[in-house]
């Protein structure tokens, strides 16, 4: 019996691609749009060439999976060939480097340095009734990762690098929305907006090197593992770019996805009482009015979980492009080499055969009893495979203990009906979030 014939994804060619984009609200509804349309496999068509998009975790877990599919490097652009941009034998000597930093016996290391940077963003929270948790979540995490990676405090240049951060990742997000066809103005005055928040960053970098250099510090820190480590290809130690490109991709990935998570699980958690009830029980049983400690993950239980359910619901990194870098076959559709491969958690993780009542909040999706039984590649917030996230545990960790402590001081109220998602190269929030934040003590 011969094989079946290999099959092309149905889809769209360029002109009702583009039709498409101009009748949604986002890429994020672009995709699910695709979805709704021709189901687990389709075919589209954007500025760049074609673009294969798979969305069931069989074909998550084949991509991931397989070296033939290598990252598509948007964002190399402010990231040079730093970990989360590149990929190949240059990757793999590069997370051999940084990976000590994120062994598990590190992460107590970190804890102090969370509850420390929690406690002075509630210093500022006294000070006013009402806060923009997107704007708050940013700060205190890159705050954090600037702590527990750098060893440095650095007060008030901390809201001048956030500001930086953001222009980065806002207009990386404009040049991402090609990829779905939604085309915005690239003006002269946001080139030269985003021009000057990467001297910005870049400066943040070569200054904190040079300040290293001169004290000769030895932290149990990132800066000081990347200065005593040498090029793999050459045995020199790592030259001003490839140090320069390590730590402006920890600056930026160590912080805006966790940000992202924060602001979304406090809305949430915000509008359903029920959910912020039990969070709230649980923190005052297992912390019960002190700092927490790192012996206090295992008791935080409903924590990861509130968490687990907003990485599904809204994932930051909400799609994964790849390209084929020969012809391939996959679930017996063909992929020509050079080609666009696309997947999304944020498709994914709404897919009505792995999810009952995908669009609601329920934190009870991940009790262990229901985990036990669904697709490993139905929940892909991080990744998988030889690009999951080196960073996961610390994040997770971060994640949990400024949700416990937010819970455990403050209740927060949303000041707007719902607020409005902004996918672009992450999955941000549009505007402002605003609450009222009101102390605990005080109800």
């Amino acid at each position: 019996m011969s094989d079946p014939p290999i099959k092309t994804p149905p889809g769209l060619g360029l002109q009702e691609s583009q039709e498409l984009a101009s009748a949604v609200c986002s890429s994020a509804d672009y995709l699910s749009a695709l979805v709704e349309r021709f189901g687990d496999v389709s075919r589209y068509v954007n500025s760049y060439g074609p673009v294969y998009f798979f969305n069931h975790p069989d074909h998550v877990q084949s991509i991931l999976l397989n070296q033939k599919y290598e990252r598509a490097r948007l964002v190399k652009l402010v990231l040079g060939d730093g970990l989360l941009s590149s990929d190949g034998d240059y990757w793999r000597s590069q997370r051999r480097l940084i990976s000590p930093q994120f062994h598990e016996h590190c992460m107590p290391h970190f804890v102090p340095m969370i509850v420390d940077a929690t406690n002075a963003t509630f210093e500022r929270w006294h000070q006013s009734g009402r806060i923009d948790v997107s704007f708050e979540m940013r700060r205190l995490t890159l705050d954090v990762i600037v702590r527990a990676m750098f060893s440095l405090s650095i007060g008030d240049k901390l809201d001048e690098l956030s500001d930086a951060v953001t222009v980065l990742i806002e207009d990386l997000g404009t040049l991402g929305g090609s990829l779905f066809n939604l085309q915005e103005q690239i003006t002269p005055e946001r080139n030269a907006r985003f021009q000057r928040a990467l001297k910005c960053v870049d400066n943040f970098a070569h200054e904190l090197l040079a300040s290293r250099r001169v004290k000769s510090q030895q932290n149990r820190d990132l800066v000081s593992l990347l200065l005593n480590a040498k090029d793999e290809s050459t045995g020199m130690p790592l030259n001003e770019k490839q140090l320069r490109d390590e730590i402006v991709t920890m600056l930026l990935a160590g912080h805006e996805t966790t940000a992202i998570t924060l602001a979304w699980a406090i809305d949430l958690l915000a509008r359903n009482a029920a959910a912020r009830e039990r969070l709230r029980t649980e923190v005052d049983h297992a912390i019960s009015g002190r700092s927490p400690q790192y012996d206090d993950l295992n008791s935080l239980n409903y924590a990861r979980m509130v968490i687990d359910e907003t990485l599904r619901l809204n994932p930051p990194v909400w799609f994964m492009m790849r390209k084929a870098e020969v012809d391939s076959e996959l679930g017996g559709y063909f992929i020509p080499a050079n080609t666009s491969v696309l997947i999304s958690p944020y498709t994914t993780h709404r897919h009505k055969e792995f999810w009952k009542d995908p669009d609601s909040f329920d934190p009870e999706r991940f009790s262990q009893e229901q985990s036990k039984t669904r697709h490993r590649y139905a929940y892909v917030p991080f990744s998988t495979g030889r690009h999951h996230c080196l960073g996961h545990a610390f994040a997770m960790m971060e994640t949990q203990f400024i949700l416990a402590m937010i819970a455990q001081h403050w209740q927060l109220t949303p000041m707007s009906d719902r607020i409005e998602p902004n996918p672009a190269i992450t999955y941000r929030q549009r505007g402002e979030l605003m609450v009222k934040a009101i102390p605990r003590y005080q109800l």
